[in-house]
């Protein structure tokens, strides 16, 4: 969490401190939790300079320990984010996956395991096969630094919003100006089971759910039209989407509206059995990296989209090719926030190898 509000101001996390605290130290406890954050800070990219360790016995009972950090990063000033005289009306979102609840939204969580009479040793009703509701919602957080810092540094994105506490109706307003409002469709990118349980479950409404959980997105990117595609094709390694656009806010209006979040979240939940009983169901999968070749207006191809990000899907389009360029199916491509590539035909043996689509493929991880 830490390293991903260093990035959001659009610097590089260069090391990070841990204090460690317990009523009486356990040496296999703490090997453990240092052991993890050791691991993070590889992910992260940034040093593990030390910390402290403090033993309070009167303060914490046994087999209670409580941790806290911080990182520090740098930036060049010119390139600080948000850039907010940049940001404009018409900019596009774009929403990189998270791994579930991530860090926050767990005093909400733990009503409803309570409404919902499970502990976490239980067998998830929204995990895979075989896990406990712990182990689902104690799925680490995304650390993005490594994806993400290309990105940044190519100057494309002009802000940065880590969906942490407050949801998606509060971290995002705080990266924008006053005047812009966000408007998100929640059809357009994959929820994780998890967040659908809580919904029905917990009896909760849409805006509980938008202001306290990331809904599947733990980052987003504000860039400009022109940039969108590129982007994109830089996020490659993890699941991306443009999931909205800037608009001009009127006087009086809230900051963020999420459309389609009451249909994506029945659709993402897990199956009912007959008895009723909400039985284990995968989270979304690690999903095939597919292209799609078209050459006219994509109405199959809106279908293949829609179907594909249901998380039952085995499948992801990740690029979608066409032998003419122009065409209305490169458009519905480019609005789902798929790549898109115009060749030659490839019926023309005389085709130069750069314009065939096989040799689309391979940068596009397919």
């Amino acid at each position: 969490m830490c390293v991903n509000d260093v990035l959001a101001q659009g610097a590089e996390p260069l090391f990070f401190l841990d204090y460690f605290s317990c009523g009486r130290l356990d040496v296999d406890v703490a090997a453990a939790v240092v052991g993890g954050i050791a691991k993070a800070c590889e992910l992260a990219g940034c040093a593990l300079l030390g910390g402290e360790t403090a033993e309070m016995p009167g303060v914490y009972s046994e087999g209670e320990y409580d941790l806290a950090g911080f990182c520090v990063g740098a930036v060049e000033r010119g390139a600080l984010l948000p850039r907010l005289q940049e940001i404009a009306e018409g900019d596009l979102l774009i929403g990189v996956s998270s791994s579930g609840v991530h860090s926050n939204g767990f005093s909400l969580v733990r009503k409803v395991l309570e409404r919902a009479k499970l502990s976490y040793s239980c067998p998830a009703p929204f995990g895979e096969a075989g896990q406990t509701v712990g182990e689902v919602l104690l799925t680490p957080t995304k650390i993005y630094s490594r994806l993400l810092l290309p990105v940044l540094r190519s100057g494309a994105v002009k802000a940065y919003a880590h969906i942490t506490g407050g949801g998606l109706l509060e971290n995002i307003p705080r990266v924008l100006p006053e005047k812009l409002a966000v408007d998100l469709d929640a059809s357009r990118w994959s929820i994780p089971a998890v967040f659908s349980w809580l919904y029905k479950e917990g009896g909760l409404s849409e805006e509980e759910m938008a202001r306290t959980f990331n809904c599947g997105l733990g980052a987003v990117l504000v860039v400009a039209p022109p940039d969108a595609q590129r982007v994109l094709r830089q996020l490659q390694e993890e699941e991306a989407w443009i999931v909205g656009s800037l608009v001009h806010r009127q006087p009086g209006s809230q900051p963020v509206l999420v459309r389609n979040l009451n249909q994506s979240l029945t659709k993402a939940g897990p199956a009912e059995q007959k008895d009723g009983y909400h039985g284990n169901s995968t989270t979304p999968q690690k999903k095939t990296r597919v292209g799609v070749l078209i050459s006219g207006t994509g109405t199959n191809l809106q279908a293949l989209i829609e179907q594909t990000r249901r998380p039952s899907s085995s499948a992801q389009i990740v690029v979608v090719i066409s032998n003419r360029p122009g065409v209305q199916g490169l458009k519905r491509a480019a609005l789902a926030g798929i790549q898109t590539r115009s060749v030659c035909s490839w019926r023309n043996s005389s085709s130069p190898p750069g314009g065939r689509p096989q040799t689309v493929w391979q940068p596009c991880g397919v």
